[in-house]
């Protein structure tokens, strides 16, 4: 295993370093720099770990504005097991906490979620749940990775400027496989490009997406998509454990 674990963290780096270069084209910022210093890359019992350091984007809140004043803490892991003499991820666990800018020195904690993967090959399963999925949970003290990440000084987040506290929890979103790398692209895809993009910041974003897409996942782990995309189609009640 020594040597998909040396590949799969050689490949980090690659794509990580296409991520820092795509960033700046676009005009905003990923950090850390080094994909050494954002996730620790280890191996337990045939099983490979990226565990992801908390990340922090700064982007603007559209793609229209110039400012850059929306920011999005990262954090979580995504695990890999060989099948087929291939690597494939069979299991994640991300969150993201958004924060806008405000006057200097004060942040307003304005959207927040987590990810999570109900595998369908093990058990016990968790009986309706979707098997990739998302949930509103606030995280205002993730403030603090912005702080770190971008040597700041704001201010706790005072409860009047936290948006998500009183947002419901267990409503599960239905989603794709969002690993921390999923959702940087999300980020940038939501916030920093659209159909009024430069034809360089269209193609910047394609290659982000090619590099993220390098890592790839396992069906198994996921089965009742399985009959979903036999019968092509995407709907839905394909997502959900029963």
């Amino acid at each position: 295993m020594k040597n998909i674990r040396a590949r799969l963290d050689r490949e980090l780096g690659e794509v990580w370093s296409a991520l820092q270069k795509e960033t700046r084209t676009l005009g905003c910022e990923l950090r850390p720099k080094k994909h050494t210093d954002a996730a620790t890359v280890s191996e337990d019992e045939g099983r490979v770990t990226f565990e992801f350091k908390p990340l922090c984007m700064k982007v603007t809140e559209k793609a229209s504005s110039r400012n850059n004043n929306l920011y999005v803490a990262i954090a979580g892991r995504a695990v890999f097991e060989l099948r087929e003499d291939q690597p494939r991820s069979i299991n994640f666990a991300s969150s993201a906490a958004y924060f806008r800018e405000m006057k200097p020195g004060f942040l307003k904690h304005v959207f927040a979620m987590h990810y999570d993967h109900v595998r369908t090959d093990e058990e016990p399963v968790d009986f309706g749940h979707p098997t990739f999925h998302a949930q509103i949970k606030a995280a205002a003290d993730k403030f603090e990775v912005v702080n770190e990440r971008f040597n700041t000084e704001f201010e706790a987040i005072r409860p009047e400027d936290n948006l998500v506290q009183n947002l419901l929890s267990n409503a599960r979103l239905p989603t794709a496989n969002m690993d921390p790398l999923c959702i940087i692209l999300q980020v940038l895809g939501d916030h920093v490009v659209n159909v009024k993009s430069s034809d360089q910041s269209k193609e910047s974003f394609r290659r982000l997406r090619d590099a993220v897409a390098r890592f790839r996942s396992d069906l198994s782990t996921a089965v009742v998509l399985n009959a979903g995309l036999e019968a092509k189609c995407l709907r839905g009640p394909h997502w959900y454990v029963t």
